[in-house]
């Protein structure tokens, strides 16, 4: 058998700047676009590449995540079009968390916390 699998993505080579908050524009617009088109999965890509940060493109890609990874939460939080989303959520230097209050690791485990209780209910240890 065949199957398709569509998925949406925010990811924009756009310049960092002072704190790259252009990727809340992007990731807004794919989450719109993931309501709009229903489609299977939403990834969240909240970084850039080399030669966009910087005096000529010349920041380094660890320099450029910590002004990116600020934007974690508040980029999950804008997303609320569709249960469930964003499914992936893609960074550079997951342990650079720049001026948020958690890394990426922890925001994730909080928002699948969050998640499972939606679906099985606050006693779902139970379940186990």
């Amino acid at each position: 058998t065949s199957s398709e699998v569509f998925i949406t993505s925010s990811y924009k080579a756009g310049h960092v700047g002072s704190d790259c908050s252009y990727i809340l524009q992007t990731s807004i617009a794919a989450c719109k676009s993931d309501e709009e088109r229903e489609t299977d999965f939403l990834k969240l890509s909240l970084f850039s590449r080399f030669g966009k940060g910087g005096t000529m493109g010349t920041e380094c890609i660890h320099k450029m995540a910590k002004k990116c990874n600020q934007w974690i939460l508040e980029a999950i939080l804008n997303c609320s079009f569709r249960y469930f989303r964003p499914n992936f959520v893609l960074v550079d230097y997951p342990n650079y968390q720049g001026l948020a209050e958690w890394s990426i690791v922890q925001l994730a485990e909080k928002v699948n916390m969050a998640r499972t209780e939606m679906v099985w209910g606050s006693n779902h240890e139970d379940r186990y």
